[in-house]
């Protein structure tokens, strides 16, 4: 059933992906649910999400509670639910804005035993950089270019990722510690590798720079409704009600 808080979810996000006239000429962060999206107006730059894979890629869903305000940013945690093996995946990320410059903090934590294939922070460029390039720095001090849509592959302790659109839109992703990735037409960073014994947390920080000023919204519904509405008016029907000889009839 769609409730209320469903459809105003969905209209917002809609409203922002088809270029909402107050969202045009800037670029906009909108978590909605589980993903973050960004973007400016009508046009699509990125999106940004966890993804959890247990044992032999098998999908790992996850349930994501209300955002919490905190000093350091805004809270989302995440319970992803292993279904063969049991236990589960405790996924807690804070997420700041500040100027051109977007941050997100992971902390993963299992309360037992669980084995994985990955999980990771997933960067996947959108619309804006189709037919550009991403640029991979690794700890060693190599750097090789690849084209978007991103080609799959594996790449080892990635420290930063420059990707470049071919109208001149340019994201810096910086990785904190640096992070192996699984590729495939996102940047896949994992913060956890195949086992995450109980007790034992995994942490990484992610810092995003668009090169031009950023507004976040932690939900849809934050986004302020910008519709001008000085030109409506009240419609006060006048003529004759009373129904014509052309009428739908059952």
């Amino acid at each position: 059933m769609m409730t209320l808080r469903n459809f105003l979810a969905l209209f917002f996000v809609a409203a922002f992906c088809l270029g909402a006239p107050g969202l045009r000429a800037e670029l906009t962060a909108i978590r909605a649910g589980d993903v973050l999206r960004i973007g400016v107006g009508d046009t699509a730059w990125f999106e940004a999400a966890a993804l959890v894979f247990g044992p032999g890629f098998a999908w790992m869903g996850g349930k994501t509670q209300e955002p919490r305000r905190e000093d350091g940013g805004t809270a989302f945690s995440t319970k992803f639910q292993s279904g063969k093996q049991g236990g589960a995946l405790n996924w807690d990320e804070t997420v700041a804005a500040g100027g051109s410059r977007l941050t997100i903090k992971i902390r993963a934590a299992s309360d037992a035993d669980l084995p994985l294939t990955y999980a990771s922070m997933a960067f996947a460029p959108k619309q804006a950089f189709r037919g550009g390039e991403a640029e991979v720095f690794t700890a060693d001090g190599q750097s090789r270019k690849l084209p978007i849509p991103l080609p799959r592959g594996d790449a080892k302790k990635i420290e930063k990722v420059v990707f470049r659109g071919p109208s001149g839109e340019t994201l810096t992703l910086t990785v904190n510690p640096p992070l192996d990735a699984h590729i495939d037409d996102a940047v896949r960073l994992k913060v956890a590798g195949e086992k995450l014994a109980a007790g034992q947390g995994a942490s990484a920080e992610f810092a995003l720079d668009f090169g031009k000023p950023l507004v976040f919204y932690a939900s849809p519904t934050e986004v302020p409704d910008t519709t001008d509405t000085a030109s409506w008016f009240a419609f006060e029907p006048k003529n004759d009600t009373v129904h014509g000889e052309l009428v739908m009839r059952s």
